[in-house]
């Protein structure tokens, strides 16, 4: 139960760091 959670919480946050990932590689082309 605590894991589903956790996964849940993180979710967002993987999709949120995975973008700024994409708009620092698009701003260094």
């Amino acid at each position: 139960m605590k894991n589903k959670i956790i996964m849940e919480l993180q979710a967002p946050f993987l999709l949120f760091a995975f973008t700024l990932k994409r708009i620092n590689q698009q701003f260094r082309d």
